[in-house]
């Protein structure tokens, strides 16, 4: 009896780990794009190949399939698989047009126990975003960056494992900013996670150019953006993002850093850089135009007057010698900070327009001590606090935190007692 033989040019274009196995998927194939191959348990490298059963399926006497053996999983509605994430007890496979996991059985996973449930039906549209962060998995969507995970405060067991859920995190927080990034500057962009700081970051821009970034640090739930002037006049070239990642080469060089094309008309060349500058113009002399500001605060009512007597900022002391003394006959520092704060009553942002917009003032201070022989100063404190006055009042206040050119400004947190219409 002649066999007959199948012959697939495409081959798989994602792979993954999990259960002990090899998990291969994402062929552009009309007849394999909807199947998801894994092997056979790894007890040598030989078998990572291997998506078959061991035994001979036509023999007369051993045929069965055993818990050990390769196999395949079909998913019929599934579309183009863009990446697959092992994540606690489940393989969370990543779609063009959803989000499906698969778990083992009670007994954990073999290729006659196993479940494939659909976590969502929002796709992943840049392969490069998928990401693990701590215990998460985050992708970019059209409409938002989702975070696959456990679901909080979920302990019991569902089908041999955790229940695992979706969530928007950009909505409701930062949606509209999101919704006005381009759909072609998401496509290409890329996800690092800084486990050291814990701070995730998207970069996202035109093709080979990523001179955007998003980020969220995951301890205080705060988004902040970032932008590259990769084609300015002060800079000492023209350079490209091509690809940010995360590097841990060793316990003194940690954190994100970027492969960069640069172009002076004179010499093209690609190099490793990282935010590394002192002065915080690590890509030439432009300037950073750095702040942090508060969404308007209205307690949940916005029709009622609020007034706060006075506002409390905590931040890290950074200074840690004098180096001199400037044309005043104040003190200059290594490392300084500042901070300028500007209070906006009843949503207003125009300093000078109307009457609702605070005056500015430097609200980083520390009292002066004197220096060691060496120039180094101690004192005796690790955060900065000071507090002011915040005058006036209105249906919402907002904060604005600026930080002066060449200097830091690292702001731990912010105490504000408000009363609405005379109740605290």
């Amino acid at each position: 009896m002649a066999i007959t033989t199948e012959t697939e040019d495409n081959r798989p274009e994602v792979t993954a780990f999990a259960f002990g196995r090899v998990w291969f998927g994402g062929t552009n194939s009309q007849r394999w794009g909807t199947t998801l191959f894994f092997s056979q348990v790894l007890t040598d490298i030989n078998r990572a190949g291997k998506c078959h059963q061991e035994a001979d399926p036509t023999a007369e006497s051993i045929n069965s399939l055993i818990d050990s053996d390769g196999g395949t999983v079909r998913i019929s509605e599934m579309g183009s698989v863009v990446g697959m994430v092992a994540l606690s007890t489940a393989l969370v496979v990543l779609c063009n047009n959803g989000v499906w996991t698969i778990r083992g059985g009670s007994q954990g996973f073999t290729p006659l126990s196993f479940v494939v449930e659909r976590v969502t039906k929002i796709g992943c549209i840049a392969k490069r975003s998928i990401i693990e962060v701590e215990d998460t998995v985050m992708y970019v969507a059209v409409d938002g960056i989702y975070q696959i995970g456990n679901q909080a405060g979920q302990d019991q067991y569902q089908g041999g494992g955790k229940s695992i859920v979706s969530t928007n995190i950009t909505e409701p927080k930062i949606n509209s900013f999101y919704n006005d990034i381009e759909h072609s500057e998401l496509t290409g962009s890329v996800s690092v996670y800084d486990n050291k700081q814990k701070v995730y970051s998207l970069y996202y821009g035109p093709v080979n150019d990523l001179n955007k970034a998003l980020n969220l640090r995951l301890k205080s739930g705060a988004w902040y953006p970032y932008t590259f002037d990769t084609d300015s006049e002060e800079l000492p070239a023209r350079f490209r993002m091509a690809f940010p990642f995360f590097s841990q080469e060793s316990r003194n060089v940690v954190g994100t850093k970027f492969l960069m094309f640069s172009d002076d008309d004179v010499d093209q060349r690609y190099s490793i850089n990282e935010y590394n500058d002192a002065n915080f113009k690590d890509f030439g002399t432009a300037e950073i135009d750095a702040y942090f500001e508060f969404s308007p605060l209205t307690l949940d009512n916005p029709q009622f007057d609020k007034s706060a007597m006075y506002v409390t900022n905590y931040f890290e002391f950074t200074e840690q010698t004098i180096t001199g003394v400037d044309d005043a006959g104040k003190p200059t520092y290594t490392y300084p900070s500042s901070a300028l704060l500007t209070p906006k009553w009843e949503w207003h942002s125009v300093p000078g327009v109307g009457s609702k917009v605070g005056r500015q003032r430097q609200v980083y201070r520390f009292r002066e001590v004197l220096a060691e022989d060496d120039g180094t100063i101690n004192t005796g404190m690790t955060v900065v606090t000071s507090r002011d006055k915040v005058r006036g009042h209105g249906k919402a206040l907002g904060l604005r935190y600026d930080a002066e050119s060449g200097k830091d400004m690292r702001l731990i947190g912010v105490t504000l007692p408000m009363t609405m219409d005379g109740q605290y």
